[in-house]
C-alpha cells in the first residue's frame, strides 16, 4: 500500500552506516490486490542489494513475517502461512544474505499455536501482534543478532538486569566489543521492518 522505499526512515537507514540490517517484508504484499510473486521477489532482491552495496557492507538478515491467524485486512493467509516460510529462506540463500530470522515460527507457525501473542484484552485482529507478541518478536531478533557462537558476549557473560549497562552490551565479533552509537527499528505501514544498528 505504501512502499517502504518512499518512507523517510528508509533513507535514514541507508545513511546510518549500519553493522546489521533486518528486513521484514511481505505482509502487505500478500493482500489479494497487491500480490504478484515475481514483483515481490524482484523488489525484495532490490532492497537487499541496496543495503549490500553500502560501504562497509552490513550483515543482512531477512525476516519471515508473523503468521496470519485468519483472513483479515484483505490478506491471503495461504501466502503468509504457506509460501513465505519457504520463499524467504530461498531468497536469502539466493541473495547471499547473512541469514534468516524466523518470526513466523516464533509467533505460532503453521499450527497457529500462539494466539495469545495476537489476541488478548488489547486487541484481536489476526494480523498485528500485541505487546507480548512484539516482545517475542524483539527477543528473537536480538537473540539472532547477538547470541551466536564467536561473539565475545557469549564467552561466559550473562546478560540480565543489573549486570550489564545497555550501551555496552553490543559486540560484533569475538575480539572486538563495540559501543552502540545509534540503533533504531523502523516499522513502516503494515509491519515492514528495518532494524539499523550502528556502532562507534
Amino acid at each position: 500500500d505504501k512502499p517502504y522505499w518512499q518512507e523517510a526512515s528508509f533513507q535514514r537507514a541507508l545513511k546510518s552506516s549500519p553493522d546489521a540490517v533486518t528486513i521484514g517484508l511481505g505482509t502487505n504484499d500478500a493482500k489479494f490486490y497487491n500480490w504478484n510473486r515475481e514483483d515481490f521477489e524482484e523488489d525484495y532482491a532490490a532492497m537487499v542489494t541496496t543495503f549490500q552495496a553500502l560501504d562497509p557492507t552490513p550483515e543482512i538478515w531477512m525476516i519471515v513475517p508473523p503468521p496470519l491467524y485468519g483472513e483479515g485486512y484483505d490478506m491471503n493467509a495461504t501466502i503468509i502461512n504457506e509460501i513465505f516460510p519457504t520463499l524467504i529462506p530461498q531468497l536469502a540463500d539466493r541473495l547471499n544474505a547473512t541469514g534468516v530470522i524466523d518470526i513466523f515460527s516464533a509467533l505460532g507457525g503453521r499450527e497457529l499455536k500462539a494466539p495469545e501473542l495476537l489476541c488478548n484484552y488489547q486487541s484481536c485482529d489476526v494480523c498485528h501482534p500485541n505487546d507480548a507478541g512484539y516482545d517475542r518478536y524483539a527477543g528473537v531478533v536480538f537473540n539472532k543478532l547477538f547470541y551466536r557462537p564467536g561473539l565475545g558476549i557469549l564467552d561466559g557473560d550473562e546478560l540480565g538486569p543489573g549486570n550489564v549497562e545497555p550501551p555496552d552490551i553490543f559486540c560484533v565479533n569475538a575480539d572486538q566489543v563495540k559501543q552502540v552509537k545509534e540503533a533504531f527499528i523502523s516499522i513502516g505501514p503494515g509491519g515492514a521492518a528495518v532494524l539499523g544498528v550502528a556502532f562507534f
